[in-house]
């Protein structure tokens, strides 16, 4: 998606949701790119978390859920 640069400087930010503290570190950059800048098609962020604003990195994906990150 050419967001690369975006992601690195994103890399230490906290990504707005409660449960940030679970998310890899690694992935913090990923996380926020993908939930505030990166849109789908229809405009809309390619992850938006669950409800309560929580993210849940640690639950396994839906088939589904799977699909629309791909």
């Amino acid at each position: 998606m050419g967001l690369e640069d975006l992601v690195k400087r994103a890399g230490n930010k906290d990504a707005g949701f409660l449960d940030y503290q679970n998310i890899p570190t690694w992935a913090i950059g990923y996380v926020n790119v993908a939930s505030t800048v990166a849109k789908t098609s229809r405009g809309k962020t390619v992850m938006k978390g669950y409800p309560s604003n929580l993210f849940l990195p640690l639950k396994s994906l839906r088939p589904d859920e799977a699909a629309l990150i791909v």
